[in-house]
């Protein structure tokens, strides 16, 4: 009988180191899926700033043909 409940407890134990492991399995991998979920975040961010890049390249190419098309005109008003 006494020998059956040590068995009994050796059993529980056993059950809950593997509910610990478990546990530690979570965990893991709760902290890979926030890992990820940043690494996400900053390659969102990083697209962000090439796009603004683009956008400032996009400007400076508008003025440019602003000053182009100005430069034009005055020529034009002046060969008449």
């Amino acid at each position: 009988q006494l020998l059956m409940l040590q068995l009994l407890m050796l059993q529980l134990l056993m059950l809950q180191l593997l509910m610990l492991q478990l546990l530690m399995l979570q965990l893991l991998l709760m902290m890979l899926l926030l890992k990820l979920l940043l690494l996400l975040l900053l390659l969102l961010l990083l697209l962000l700033l090439l796009l603004l890049k683009l956008l400032k390249l996009l400007l400076l190419l508008m003025m440019m043909l602003k000053l182009l098309m100005l430069q034009l005109l005055m020529q034009q008003k002046l060969s008449r």
